[in-house]
């Protein structure tokens, strides 16, 4: 009893001094209070993706019979690989850090008052006091440039997606012949004897045994050209075709686990980027931890905790407005034991989670970017 008298009493001062206190929001908010929230870094991320589609030609088994190849696609297949992953980030509201102020004095001689809060339109503390240009200055957080890493081979919702896949114009294979063939055995045989003679003008060409040919260089190498695009369309008939795609998909992950392995979204070689409750896909791990040198992550009974809050506030030096220290965090996403993307940023919600204790005309900036303090003065109190 004696011990907890003597805490109080050195508390009591402070506690006076004290125009407001912060506390976190665990229900209703008093009227006169003012809510803030620290922000919270999301990733956005990029996932490059190549799709391979593979169709057996319609030929196929006579490719080895007419024109001499034995590997050739037999059966139709989907493939899909990552083949780049891009990082950057934006500040969002963390609805797990909200706080608010509350005017709190134990002294009669003072009359409690608030600061003026400045916020974000999400609700992210900017400052306090701050003057008219610091208002103005306040902006959003920029986003870093996207990066993209590009691995060696290996084997939430996904959101807006886009395909890029250019194809030259299809080229007519059935000859009249061909229409008029009994059997595909037969037309197999007409399309062998096209390939054939194809190649055979293309030799003549090169060898300048053909009557009418090209005025130029380039319209002889534009002749080859569709000579070959013509030979390629009917060896697809034996062979099968192969076809690549490229997409890319994006989406928003916040990590919140700082330290544990966390699984953004889950990748199927047959769907692609696939939802976390999608098992048919793998999960694509992220982790994200302290880089060398940092702080470690503050454990979980050194937040601030409603339960506790009577215990905060009376036995220890009240907090006028909670805010990060920033912290940079290596940044791994992985799938299957593959590191896909190592980056290394600042997290805020990875920071550790300071108080600032009240003052009489306390001023202060806080970036809403990461929540760090970035000024701190006290005006006179004329200057309000």
């Amino acid at each position: 009893m004696k011990r907890l008298f003597l805490l109080l009493s050195a508390a009591l001062p402070l506690l006076a001094a004290a125009q407001f206190q912060s506390f976190p929001v665990s229900g209703p908010v008093p009227e006169q209070a003012v809510c803030y929230t620290l922000p919270a870094t999301c990733l956005d991320l990029e996932i490059t993706v190549k799709t391979v589609t593979e169709a057996p030609g319609e030929y196929a088994r006579y490719a080895e019979r007419y024109i001499g190849v034995k590997e050739v696609i037999t059966t139709a297949s989907v493939s899909k690989e990552i083949v780049c992953v891009g990082i950057k980030s934006h500040a969002v509201a963390d609805p797990l850090q909200r706080y608010y102020l509350m005017a709190a004095s134990l002294s009669s001689k003072v009359t409690p008052k608030l600061p003026e809060v400045t916020l974000t339109e999400a609700g992210v503390l900017l400052g306090l006091n701050a003057s008219p240009a610091e208002k103005m200055a306040a902006g959003p957080m920029p986003c870093r440039p996207m990066e993209c890493d590009l691995p060696g081979a290996f084997g939430s919702e996904p959101g807006a997606m886009e395909t890029c896949c250019t194809r030259p114009a299809p080229v007519r294979t059935l000859t009249s012949e061909m229409l008029h063939a009994s059997s595909g055995l037969k037309m197999a045989e007409l399309a062998a004897k096209q390939i054939f003679s194809l190649r055979e003008t293309r030799l003549a060409l090169l060898q300048g045994e053909v009557e009418n040919m090209p005025k130029d260089g380039e319209g002889l190498k534009c002749l080859l050209a569709e000579l070959d695009r013509t030979e390629q369309a009917y060896m697809e008939l034996f062979t099968g075709t192969r076809r690549e795609t490229v997409e890319t998909v994006r989406l928003s992950y916040v990590p919140r686990h700082i330290g544990e392995s966390e699984t953004a979204f889950r990748f199927s070689t047959q769907k692609g980027v696939v939802s976390l409750t999608d098992l048919s896909g793998s999960p694509v791990t992220l982790i994200a931890k302290p880089a060398e040198g940092q702080l470690p992550v503050q454990e979980a009974e050194t937040l601030p905790n409603p339960d506790r809050r009577s215990e905060i506030t009376s036995l220890e030096v009240p907090a006028g407005v909670y805010y990060y220290l920033p912290q940079t965090c290596s940044i791994d996403i992985s799938l299957n034991h593959q590191v896909l993307c190592h980056r290394e940023m600042e997290l805020a919600q990875a920071g550790q989670l300071m108080k600032l204790p009240a003052e009489a005309n306390l001023k202060a900036g806080f970036s809403p970017c990461n929540g760090a303090l970035v000024s701190r003065s006290v005006v006179p109190a004329t200057g309000r």
